[in-house]
């Protein structure tokens, strides 16, 4: 019986590795973890917050708070949330998401929003506390009627200007 030469199949090396052990191909859409190691979040950086605006109420008490979320990218245990340039507790929920509780402050205004990591900051989103008595168009649904609050029966009416004279 005759002996079939077979060929062998091509052994790929590289100086490495050792002569003789293969090297293989990563998966389609695989993804080489960053240097350093595996495991680290991607570049840090915040998309958006939820809600992006509070309207502050008639009578705020001490101890109020809200909760307001976060969501990007780069997120994990050691970020945290910065309110008004101000560490808050932040809970992790995942790499694309932080949240954390915020004391109702008493006065309106602007305030910037941003995530912390290690030495690592993101960009700045702005935050906007309303006054109680200014109706939002942005949170209002659509075709919604503006009411204005109900006067009461016994109130005195405003004078106008023309007849204080």
């Amino acid at each position: 019986m005759a002996e079939q030469k077979t060929t062998p199949e091509p052994v790929i090396h590289s100086i490495n590795e050792p002569q003789g052990s293969t090297v293989m191909e990563p998966p389609p859409g695989w993804v080489a973890p960053p240097e350093g190691g595996g495991g680290e979040p991607g570049a840090l950086a915040l998309t958006g917050i939820e809600p992006d605006h509070f309207q502050l109420p008639a009578e705020a008490s001490d101890g109020d708070v809200f909760t307001i979320t976060a969501t990007g990218t780069g997120f994990d245990q050691e970020t945290v949330l910065l309110f008004d340039d101000e560490e808050m507790e932040t809970t992790f929920v995942d790499a694309q998401h932080v949240t954390a509780s915020i004391p109702v402050p008493d006065l309106a205004g602007e305030v910037d929003v941003e995530v912390q990591r290690g030495e690592e900051l993101s960009d700045v989103i702005a935050f906007e506390f309303i006054n109680p008595d200014v109706v939002r168009e942005k949170s209002m649904p659509k075709k919604a009627p503006v009411r204005k609050p109900a006067k009461a029966k016994d109130a005195p009416r405003k004078q106008s200007k023309k007849a204080k004279r």
